[in-house]
């Protein structure tokens, strides 16, 4: 939903200011029911009750029912990573939608696979015990990590089932509170009044606590934490560095979003916070540097390598420059976006609605 494994909502390449137009539009399934895109420069993947893949030319590659878990690239942008309906770990190719493999998550069904990323042939899952009581009398007590490796070629049965897996670790963790981020260096893991960091074969490294409920967490290159937490005193955003000192502790002037997105960090260093209803954007300091009003509950701002950012908001798209003002590149006749906008080069954007798939091309 964010990204890469760090949730930055980093963006590939940057969409430079000028008016787009509709180049190609896709009819979704009608029971897709989006909530998100990701994308690399040749493949679309577009996130909801059924996630589909797309080529830049609008043909369908994969489609599938989501699962109680992510649907993400691999951080090689090579395979398409899915829960699937069974719980079960799918692994399809992104450059011909064909199944390589399927093996099942740790925990089975019990377990909502929030956090999922492959470096090579490692694979990481992670993730909150779900609420399957119907009546509430067993709450969620546990959170699960887990991480395996498999490499291609792989053993398989007649099902693609995945016949073995190497170097298996997993946690179980207690609190059913979970949120993760990763980087090629490592992971970082926050849960109820602890926040800890391991290596890609998740044994621990080095640790923080205090008195906080994590809602989103965001790693940057130089393993920097960037958290929305819950405290006694409120809501903050919190940086914490590698050393594992807090240096930033930003109480929200607004409450943090249903569906929290990730702190969003610029390449010039600047931090974008998506809250309820407003983009909160500070320095390098940690200051407030501006604040930007959105109407949709589903508006998505992403950073761009220039250090500008594409935001929807209802039926427009609009470009900020680095000076934060604001342009309109495109807005929809009805209807409004569902999720991000993404540049696929400096002239194509991908964004979808909740019933289309659209490709915007700058206007010749």
């Amino acid at each position: 939903m964010y990204g890469s494994a760090n949730q930055q909502s980093l963006g590939m390449v940057s969409l430079p200011a000028g008016a787009l137009t509709v180049s190609r539009e896709i009819e979704l399934f009608p029971e897709t029911e989006t909530r998100g895109l990701l994308a690399t420069r040749s493949r679309v993947l577009v996130l909801g009750r059924v996630w589909q893949l797309y080529d830049r030319s609008g043909h369908r590659l994969q489609h599938a029912l989501s699962g109680p878990g992510a649907v993400v690239f691999d951080e090689a942008g090579e395979a398409v990573l899915a829960i699937d309906a069974t719980s079960a770990l799918r692994c399809f190719s992104a450059e011909t939608g064909q199944l390589n493999f399927r093996v099942g998550a740790g925990r089975g069904g019990t377990v909502a696979y929030t956090f999922v990323s492959a470096y090579g042939s490692t694979y990481l899952l992670a993730g909150p015990e779900r609420a399957l009581d119907p009546h509430g009398r067993t709450p969620p007590r546990t959170s699960y990590l887990q991480m395996f490796k498999a490499a291609a070629p792989y053993v398989l049965d007649d099902d693609h089932l995945l016949q073995a897996t190497q170097d298996e670790q997993d946690w179980d963790l207690p609190g059913a509170v979970l949120v993760a981020a990763a980087q090629p260096t490592g992971c970082v893991f926050a849960r109820r009044d602890h926040l800890f960091f391991t290596d890609l074969a998740l044994s621990a490294t080095r640790a923080f606590s205090g008195a906080f409920v994590p809602k989103a967490l965001s790693v940057d290159s130089r393993g920097t934490s960037h958290l929305l937490v819950e405290t006694e005193r409120g809501p903050r955003y919190w940086r914490v560095e590698a050393s594992g000192a807090l240096s930033v502790n930003f109480p929200l002037p607004a409450s943090i979003a249903s569906t929290p997105v990730p702190p969003i960090f610029t390449v010039d260093g600047r931090t974008v916070l998506q809250l309820d209803h407003r983009i909160v954007i500070l320095d390098t300091q940690g200051n407030p540097l501006a604040s930007v009003p959105v109407g949709s509950s589903s508006a998505r701002w992403v950073a761009q390598p220039d250090g500008t950012g594409l935001l929807t908001d209802g039926a427009r798209l609009l470009r900020f420059g680095t000076d934060l003002k604001s342009e309109l590149l495109f807005s929809l006749a009805d209807g409004a976006f569902a999720g991000p906008a993404l540049a696929l080069d400096d002239r194509t954007v991908a964004v979808a609605t909740a019933t289309s798939l659209l490709f915007l091309e700058a206007r010749k």
